[in-house]
């Protein structure tokens, strides 16, 4: 240490009513009066593609949609909601904004299909997790064709 040079010790002191607010908030939020566990507020970015790469015939829609998934691992409600017309080729993007946060100990699911006058033409078969749980909030989906019917 050079001479002449002084350090001076900093104390940082807590006092018990310093400390209160924080201890009664961590109590309560752990009792589970206090919201915890809500995902990023933010929407869910994406891009949607196909498994062919073909153009769409007119009057296509993109239907995109996030469930919450049920303890009995049945999709349960949908939380945010996208339809829209699209054409040409993909990809297409979608973002899906929500009115409430997610709660981040459930599982969230997204599904996405394009329909033509109401007939599915493509669609993700398997629900893909995400927002929640350490999934991502921006995802990239290929819609695989539906066979005719």
């Amino acid at each position: 240490m050079p001479s002449g040079t002084a350090f001076r010790h900093a104390s940082f002191h807590l006092s018990p009513m310093r400390l209160l607010p924080l201890l009664l908030a961590l109590l309560l939020t752990g009792c589970g009066l206090l919201p915890s566990g809500t995902s990023p507020g933010g929407p869910l970015k994406g891009e949607i593609t196909t498994s062919d790469g073909a153009a769409l015939p007119p009057n296509s829609e993109l239907e995109v949609f996030l469930q919450e998934e049920t303890e009995s691992d049945i999709i349960g409600p949908i939380v945010a909601h996208e339809q829209r017309a699209i054409s040409g080729r993909p990809p297409w993007s979608f973002q899906l904004k929500r009115d409430k946060p997610l709660q981040a100990q459930r599982l969230h699911v997204l599904r996405a299909r394009i329909l033509q006058d109401g007939r599915i033409l493509y669609e993700k078969v398997a629900a893909v997790p995400v927002m929640t749980l350490g999934h991502p909030t921006e995802v990239q989906l290929e819609l695989q064709r539906r066979p005719s019917e």
